[in-house]
This record gives C-alpha cells, sequence and structure tokens, in this order.
C-alpha cells in the first residue's frame, strides 16, 4: 500500500437511514485506528485537507467502503463515487480497491455494475458481523492504521461533533431512577428439613419457601408457620442462621457446594415470591411477557376508571389513573409493573413498566401483533415524565400513602421497601436540554393510530374529587 494512501473512505446515501449504520462504522474504524471518512463524519483525526472528495479518492484512499442499500443505489452521489472510485482503481493499480457493503436485502443483481464481481460484505445480518469481515479485510490488505491514540481522538471528535462539552454546565441535577430501595431485610433465614411427602412446589406453601435437595426448605418463615396443605406434616428447624452469615458462605454444614450466586440466588427468590403473593393480595393480575417474567396490572374496578392520589417528584398533589379507555379502538390500556429484585450493596426493586391492553378491563388482548401495534400507538412518544409519573402512582396506591410498605415473608419477618424511587445527584447538567410541556400530560397518536384520549388526570388536592374523564397518560 503507498504511504500516502491511508484513508478508508466511506461512501453511502447522504440524508437516508443509511447514515445512521455510517455514523457507527465509521466511529468503529476510527477506534480500530483507522483514518476514515465521510460526509457525516468530517472529520474522524483531522484529516482537514481532503475536503475535496475527487482529491480523497484519487490521491488519499486505501480503500472505499460503499454502503449499498435500496437508498444508495439510486442516488447519483454514491454512483458518481462508484465510478470515481473504479477509475481510480483501474489507473492507479489498486486491487480490491472498492469494498461493497451490504445493509438490507438489496439483491445482488442490483449493485452497480462496477461491484457485479467482488465479494459483498454482509451488513444485514448484524451490523457487528459485518463489521469483524471488513475489519479482517483492512488488516489483510495491509490498510495501514494507527496502534495507539485513536480512542482519544474519537473521543475529541464525538464531543466536537454532539456538542458535548459545550452543553454540560457545572449546575447540579437531580436523576430519577426506576430504583425502589429495599429496606430492614430479616434478621436471619430458617433451614428446615421436610417431609418425603411435602410439595416441591412453591406456589403450594403459604409462605416464600425455596426447596433445596430433597430434605430441606429454606424460608425467612418459622417451621410452625409453614404449610403446604391443610393438615399436612409439620415442618422441622434444622437451623436459624444470621443472614450475614448465610449471605457470605450459605453455611457449607447444610447446604454444600453454594456458590455467591446460588446464595444470591436463594434469596432474590424469596423476596421475588413476597412480591408476587403482595400483588396478587392487592388485587393486581399477572400477565407473563415473552421472557418468561412477570408483570403485574389492575384490572378494570366495578366502579370504573379511578385516579389515585400521589406526589410528583415536585411536592404537589395530584391524581392519576393507570387504566385508560379508548372508545374508538374499544380496548382498555394498562399500566403493568415487572419488579426485579436486587440484593448487594444497595438492595432494590429494579422496576420495569410496561402497557397490556384488554378489551373488557380484565383480559389481555389475545393477538400479540393487535397488542403491539396499539402498544406502539400509546406509547410512542411518552415522555419519561408521564412514565415516572405513572410509577409514583402505583408505588402509592402500594404503600397507600405511607412512607413504606411491607412485603411479607411470614407471619413477623417481612423486608420493607420504600414508597418512592432512589433520586441522584450529577455534578453537571444540559442548560439546552430538552423539556416536555406539562399541558402533554397524556399519550400522543403514533403516526399510523389515531386515538380519542379523554384526559384522566386531575391537579386537585387528594381530598378532593377529580375532574372527570375516562383515559390517562
Amino acid at each position: 500500500m503507498p504511504a500516502s494512501r491511508r484513508l478508508v473512505f466511506v461512501s453511502h446515501a447522504v440524508g437516508s437511514q443509511d447514515n445512521y449504520a455510517t455514523l457507527w462504522l465509521c466511529s468503529r474504524l476510527a477506534a480500530a485506528g483507522y483514518e476514515v471518512w465521510s460526509d457525516l463524519t468530517r472529520l474522524i483525526g483531522g484529516e482537514l485537507f481532503w475536503n475535496d472528495i475527487q482529491d480523497a479518492i484519487r490521491n488519499h484512499a486505501a480503500k472505499v467502503v460503499f454502503l449499498a442499500s435500496r437508498a444508495s443505489v439510486t442516488r447519483d452521489g454514491f454512483l458518481n463515487e462508484v465510478s470515481l472510485a473504479h477509475g481510480t482503481e483501474r489507473s492507479a493499480g489498486l486491487p480490491d480497491f472498492m469494498i461493497p457493503c451490504r445493509l438490507d436485502d438489496l439483491e445482488h443483481n442490483d449493485l452497480p455494475a462496477q461491484l457485479h464481481r467482488r465479494n459483498t460484505i454482509d451488513f444485514s445480518e448484524g451490523w457487528q458481523v459485518g463489521l469483524a469481515k471488513l475489519l479482517t479485510k483492512l488488516e489483510k490488505d495491509g490498510v495501514p492504521r494507527k496502534a495507539e491514540g485513536r480512542y482519544d481522538e474519537l473521543s475529541t471528535w464525538s464531543k466536537e461533533f454532539l456538542g458535548v462539552e459545550r452543553e454540560l454546565s457545572r449546575t447540579t441535577e437531580k436523576l430519577y431512577s426506576s430504583w425502589v430501595p429495599l429496606r430492614e431485610l430479616p434478621a436471619s433465614i430458617r433451614i428446615h428439613r421436610r417431609n418425603p411427602g411435602h410439595s416441591t412446589a412453591r406456589q403450594s406453601w403459604n409462605w416464600p419457601v425455596v426447596p433445596f435437595g430433597s430434605q430441606l426448605l429454606l424460608s425467612f418463615a418459622a417451621a410452625h408457620e409453614l404449610t403446604d396443605a391443610p393438615g399436612s406434616q409439620p415442618l422441622v428447624l434444622a437451623k436459624d442462621v444470621s443472614l450475614d452469615v448465610f449471605q457470605e458462605s450459605g453455611d457449607p454444614a447444610l447446604l454444600a457446594k453454594l456458590s455467591k450466586h446460588d446464595i444470591s440466588s436463594i434469596l432474590v427468590d424469596l423476596v421475588q415470591q413476597a412480591w408476587d403473593r403482595f400483588c396478587e393480595q392487592r388485587g393486581l393480575v399477572p400477565f407473563e411477557l415473552a421472557s418468561g417474567r412477570k408483570c403485574w396490572y389492575l384490572p378494570l374496578p366495578s366502579s370504573g376508571i379511578e385516579r389515585y392520589p400521589f406526589v410528583d417528584m415536585h411536592g404537589k398533589t395530584r391524581k392519576k389513573a393507570v387504566i385508560g379507555r379508548s372508545d374508538k379502538y374499544e380496548v382498555y390500556w394498562h399500566l403493568a409493573v415487572q419488579a426485579n429484585v436486587v440484593l448487594g450493596p444497595a438492595p432494590r426493586l429494579g422496576m420495569s413498566l410496561h402497557v397490556i391492553f384488554t378489551s373488557d378491563g380484565k383480559t389481555p388482548l389475545t393477538s400479540p401483533k393487535r397488542m403491539h401495534r396499539l402498544r406502539r400507538g400509546f406509547c410512542k412518544n411518552w415522555w419519561q415524565w408521564q412514565w415516572r409519573d405513572l410509577l409514583l402512582v402505583f408505588l402509592a396506591r402500594c404503600a397507600r400513602q405511607e412512607p413504606t410498605f411491607s412485603l411479607p415473608l411470614g407471619a413477623n419477618p417481612s423486608v420493607q421497601v420504600a414508597g418512592r424511587p432512589t433520586v441522584f445527584e450529577a455534578p453537571v447538567t444540559s442548560p439546552e436540554g430538552v423539556h416536555a410541556t406539562p399541558a402533554l400530560d397524556e399519550p400522543l397518536e403514533a403516526d399510523d393510530l389515531e386515538v380519542d384520549w379523554v384526559d384522566a388526570e386531575s391537579d386537585a388536592p387528594a381530598d378532593q374529587p377529580g375532574n372527570g374523564g375516562s383515559g390517562d397518560g
């Protein structure tokens, strides 16, 4: 490779969806040490003298990478660069100077004629797969690159391109999380011996349990509190283990070969069961996600859609519903909450919010396709603070306006859950950040789904009636 040719020139369809792939690819190539040029990056690494495309391809490019797609093969700029690179390849005697990369389902026969007889790298099955093949080709052909220092140059370019340093200021900013702290876990866990006739199914027991081996049962509940059926034989307490000791070793005398992961999984399992039982006792209904995990939603009460009082992040008391209705599409939407138990330095429930749809206010729609389309339409333009308010309403209902609520693990032991999520404080902020207007406190329509909404929120104090309505954001 001639010493003057160090540049990897990336050609694509300007102003199309291919821009995203181009930015992604250029940043990865630059991080790998290559000098990259595209009309989007201009430039990573300071190649300022390559402002002329013809000069860049004719005199400085080691390779020209063509991101071929249904869009690019119709653009004059892309086709002109193909022609220019083809002429340069022949006149300068540069083998494999042109590298076509397919971004979508473009047929091979639809490639420009100059690219027909070349091995095309396929990015359509995964950009990371195509990148690996492209990097292998560049290395094999000896394209020059810097072994070190490109990460700093890429970081500098990224900050400049995204305007990061210009917009950040040394002003504190609150960051609202979906982490709900767990407090006051029980001081000890019990290891019980069970009889062969006892059930190994967790749901058969009246308190959270984790069967272990053929004879043991772990629980925070005492032996006399546990039963799997009326009149069943009582359990026998084998050992009461301090929670700190159990988290460290699991008590090797009875529970041999337990890894740290196993110990953590047992404790998470017990708390997760307590959460599921709590939701069921509060009248919530489970919905199984594609991952197999459960989220819980409130069915439509017999009295109709209700708005619950909550205190927002600004300390203002408001009312909001977690159920809405679209008369046009004859469906109800329900906020559904998935809680992921995390134990460790910061024990918490990590809350993930979902929306499910019912036709009768109780039973989820059976068509996944319709559910997905409705979800896109109802939630496409919801702002983060809208989701946050919904989470606050849900937690306020769980805690019944108290600072905390309990997840029972037995007749007495329980784990305390905070009634509000954790709030962090950042030392910097963006003064030009995007701020939603409070007037848009209901879902906005998607492009392909019109929804007739009636606002179901009231800013009236919690002890006053709301303003009426049947839908909410």
